[in-house]
This record gives C-alpha cells, structure tokens and sequence, in this order.
C-alpha cells in the first residue's frame, strides 16, 4: 500500500497548480489522488464519525461511497479518509478525516467542492476549494487552502466573483499589476457599461447598471486578459488586492467559510489605471 501511495505522489507532484478561474465548471478527479476505491467495509470504521454529519443511517452512506477518498494527506502512514459530498442540505462540504491510529476524527470541514490538489514532499499541501453561491446566494468563490505542517488547512487566498461574470479563455502570458487613479472607480460584471433592471437579475443593481464594487485611487490589482467592447473601450478582468470601498454599495459578500478578507474579481475600464511593478 505505501508504495502505490509513493507512485500516486511522484506522478502528481509536478503537475502545474494556481487559482484557474477559466475552469469553474470543471469536475474534479479525485482518482489520480486515492490509494484505492472506498468500499463497505471501510464505512464500517468510519461511519461513526459521520453519522448525522450528514448521514442519518449507515444504509443512506452505503449509498454514497464515492463521496468518501481514501489518502494519506499528512504522510504519517495512516490512511485517512477526504469526505466530499452533500451537506444534507443544498451545498458541499469536504470533511477532512484524521486516522489517529485507534480511530477517525473530523479534524475539520470546509465548505465548497475540491476543484484542484497539490501534493508535496507525500503531502497534499494545498487544495483548491469553489466555495459556489446556492440557496439564492450569487457569489461565488474560489479559495486556496494550504496547511503549515499541521493536521488542519487555513484559508491563504481568496477570489470574490459574482455568479456570471465574463471568464475568458484566453488570458495574459504575464498578468498586469496596475493600481487606479480614479477617486470613484467602478467594477462590472461585463466588459461594457451596461443598464439593469430590477427583474434583470437576483440582485438589486447598484445605480440602475451591471456595477458589482467601487474601488479608489491608490488601489492596486492585477488585470488578467482583457476585451474590446462595441465603443472601442478596453475592459480589464482583475483580481483586486483590496476589498471594496466602504463608502459604496456592493455586491459582493463573504462565503460559507466566512473568510472576510477576499479578493474581487471583475471587470474594469483600462482607462484610468496605472501599470506598476510589484
């Protein structure tokens, strides 16, 4: 078992991993990272762990077995169990399952989906997690989650988006660090300035237009692929480094995981920014 653990590492150890928003809609596999299929008899030590968390019965975990992933995430040569699935409710939960040698124990549970996973001297070191809008929420978010040699994971990026917005396929070679020089700038969810009406969308639209923040002068970003709309104006689709200003209405809000410093992303006009160096 410890050597199919080592050749699963040393195959995924080199793949390419960032927080990729072109592929929101893509579903992760989580074969390439488990040790083997999780079968009954694994429930068997494992179900009282997660009994009414969210499984009621151990009938209705039996029907869901492949929610459940065997791995080694922390290299102590115990095999541990990944838990991604239903919450008994509308969204998503990854319980992370420590084996301590005698038995199971939820060591923590983020909420959201895996979408991507980095291994590491036999660790998985890092995972991305899309925290997605539901029960008639809009904002999405895609989280990096890194653990420092402990048995729990901790939030150390964060991406705000809102549901819909204009992810283009096409990006830079090499991202744009600008900040803005504008007292008042607005961020959008489309590359173009564009009316809204109040049936338009599950929000209430901020001044009438598709504004989803309003960032000021000294705020910094990085632009990460641009458009041209039909006036001849070249949009930007940014991460900012800030969150919105206080002082103007926004969309966005924080996630299900309750991390409060996120990052925007959206859209806005290349007109009054300045390229700078980090």
């Amino acid at each position: 078992m410890r050597l199919i653990l080592v050749i699963i590492i040393l195959i995924n150890s080199n793949r390419i991993y960032s927080q990729d928003l072109s592929n929101l809609e893509s579903k992760f596999n989580w074969s390439k990272f488990e040790l083997r299929s999780f079968d009954s008899t694994d429930l068997e030590r494992v179900f009282p762990v997660v009994q009414n968390l969210p499984f009621r019965t151990k009938s209705d975990a039996l029907n869901h077995l492949k929610f459940f992933h065997l791995v080694d995430y922390n290299n102590d040569y115990k095999i541990d169990v990944f838990y991604e699935g239903s919450t008994g409710g509308e969204g998503t939960m990854l319980h992370v399952i420590q084996n301590t040698g005698n038995n199971f124990e939820i060591v923590q549970t983020i909420y959201g989906s895996v979408q991507d996973i980095k291994v590491q001297n036999n660790k998985i070191t890092e995972f991305q997690i899309l925290d997605y809008a539901c029960c008639a929420g809009y904002v999405d978010h895609l989280q990096l989650w890194s653990s420092k040699g402990t048995s729990k994971y901790s939030s150390v990026n964060d991406l705000a988006l809102i549901v819909g917005t204009n992810i283009p396929s096409d990006q830079f070679d090499k991202p744009i660090n600008f900040k803005i020089t504008n007292e008042r700038y607005n961020m959008r969810l489309e590359p173009e300035i564009k009316e809204l009406g109040e049936n338009d969308v599950p929000f209430n639209p901020i001044d009438g237009q598709n504004i989803s923040a309003s960032f000021t002068s000294g705020n910094t970003g990085t632009a990460i692929a641009q458009k041209e709309d039909e006036t001849g104006r070249i949009w930007w689709l940014v991460i900012m480094d800030q969150m919105p200003n206080s002082e103007f209405p926004k969309l966005f809000y924080e996630g299900n995981n309750d991390i409060y410093n996120y990052k925007p992303v959206g859209w806005i006009s290349s007109r009054y920014v300045e390229k700078i160096k980090k």
